[in-house]
């Protein structure tokens, strides 16, 4: 799968804060720094996205009509540490969807990533995994890809902080 150039842009900024104020940031800026463009948005306008009511909550996007798109369920909220959550790419069904946990202690932060649906194809470009994998490396840390299932995948990325 080759992305179009537009859509391969990274921008990473590293800020020495404490876990619940990183935590902070991440669930009540997400609008900020979740991806921008129709693959990553609901809407013919787009709305702002947010985590909404915290523990047994939902990942929304809100738009300027008033409308809701549910993206996801809340799995796990823990202020300081940990979130965990499904998010639903703008063409999957009602029953489809990646689970995301992001984890945070006072030595690391582990990003997984679990999708049962299509897997990655046998001839991947793998320039997004390369850059992840090279980000890892140049923090100390890991990235871990492995098949699951017939259809699965599970992206681990670690990194050790402090």
């Amino acid at each position: 799968m080759t992305i179009p150039s537009a859509e391969t842009a990274r921008v990473t900024v590293f800020v020495a804060v404490d876990p619940a104020t990183a935590f902070r940031i991440f669930t009540e800026e997400t609008d900020l720094w979740w991806k921008r463009g129709a693959r990553y948005r609901f809407g013919e306008e787009h709305g702002v996205i947010r985590f909404d009511g915290g523990a047994e909550g939902r990942l929304v996007e809100i738009f300027a009509d008033g409308d809701v798109f549910e993206v996801g369920k809340i799995r796990i909220w823990e202020p300081g540490s940990r979130v965990a959550f499904s998010w639903r790419g703008r063409g999957f069904g009602p029953a489809d969807s990646t689970e995301v946990d992001v984890t945070v202690s006072a030595d690391r932060l582990e990003l997984r990533v679990a999708d049962d649906g299509v897997g990655l194809p046998a001839t991947v470009s793998e320039s997004g995994l390369r850059n992840a994998r090279r980000r890892a490396d140049d923090l100390g840390g890991t990235l871990e890809v492995s098949p699951v299932g017939e259809r699965g995948t599970v992206l681990i990325w670690r990194v050790p902080l402090g």
